[in-house]
């Protein structure tokens, strides 16, 4: 079936949901903004439809009359950290820069969530989205594509975006870390984050084992480890995995915070880093390099994610024949006092 959608937007309007639900546009449109005065049998009806073709409500209809607003949305996962902050920085001060102004949203670690916020944003009917994800919903991924707006997609470096790509391969930077260590160290444990949702996580787990195999090493599963993604988890970790397997004498944390975590309990407990256990991380900031002996970890540049992330963004908004684009930043691997 061929849904009534805006020719504006891309998005199927309420034309599109009464259509599929049976009733009137103005029944369909009092059943979403009004439930209160229809039939429950009949809302359920409009509700299940509006799913089912990814509807999308006018926040701005009658208000102006622009199809786009000088907005851009941002989809996040979390807001709690410096890194976060870098990237929106570097994302911030190009679309400042141009008078549009930049909308957040965090979503935590469910799809559910991202999918949600994707809906609301596209509501307001923003010039372009950048999604710090490159797994979606399948609904979020549909709704995002009838949009007809530039997306960008900064979470991993992948070879099928929605629209175009920034980002760095989080497979090739656990495989160059893991590299390092394991010419230096016998047996290099790995602590990540247990999201089975997130394909950052699971390429850095890939990116370990395979380093350990390309070394002619074994893969042991004892040595790889999932956390929740909350503070105070990498402290406890660090302890657990020295009392298991105390011939562990490096561990690679593929998160910033808990590494920290760990060396700061290696430092309350009196364990010598690196003389007796050698730690390192995923992502920098100056707490890395300032808290002793200094964190070896793998720098990304997030502010020069950001702003190439808007940059693009902002020449496919000025002219949408320009085509997407795929942009690897890179990582550094960058040594300190702690392996």
């Amino acid at each position: 079936m061929n849904h009534k959608r805006s020719r504006a937007s891309g998005l199927i309007g309420i034309r599109g949901v009464a259509e599929v639900a049976g009733v009137s546009p103005m029944t369909a449109s009092r059943a979403l903004s009004r439930p209160e005065l229809v039939a429950a049998d009949t809302r359920r009806k409009v509700q299940e439809a509006a799913k089912a073709v990814g509807y999308v409500p006018n926040r701005l209809a009658g208000a102006l009359s622009r199809h786009r607003t000088h907005v851009v949305g941002l989809v996040i996962p979390t807001l709690q950290n410096l890194i976060a902050t870098e990237t929106i920085q570097g994302i911030n001060a190009v679309l400042d820069a141009r008078g549009i102004h930049l909308m957040i949203g965090e979503y935590g670690t469910s799809l559910a969530k991202e999918e949600e916020l994707i809906h609301a944003f596209l509501a307001y009917r923003p010039s372009g989205l950048i999604l710090q994800s490159t797994v979606h919903t399948p609904a979020a991924a549909e709704v995002v594509r009838r949009a007809g707006i530039p997306v960008v997609e900064t979470g991993n470096l992948i070879k099928a975006p929605l629209d175009s790509n920034v980002s760095f391969s989080n497979y090739a930077a656990a495989k160059a870390m893991t590299e390092y260590l394991i010419r230096r160290y016998r047996k290099v444990a790995y602590v990540g984050f247990a999201v089975a949702e997130n394909d950052r996580t699971r390429d850095r787990r890939r990116g370990y084992a395979a380093a350990l195999r390309a070394a002619g090493r074994t893969v042991d599963p004892a040595c790889m480890v999932d956390v929740p993604v909350r503070r105070q988890v990498g402290d406890r970790i660090l302890v657990e995995l020295l009392q298991a397997q105390p011939d562990i004498d490096a561990i690679f944390f593929g998160g910033h915070w808990i590494a920290v975590e760990a060396l700061i309990e290696c430092y309350r407990r009196g364990i010598d880093v690196p003389g007796r256990i050698a730690l390192a991380g995923l992502d920098d900031n100056d707490l890395s390099e300032k808290l002793p002996p200094g964190l070896t970890t793998v720098r990304i540049p997030r502010a020069e994610m950001g702003r190439r992330s808007a940059e693009g963004l902002l020449k496919r908004i000025d002219d949408p024949n320009a085509p997407p684009f795929r942009i690897d930043v890179g990582f550094e691997i960058v040594r300190r006092g702690s392996a």
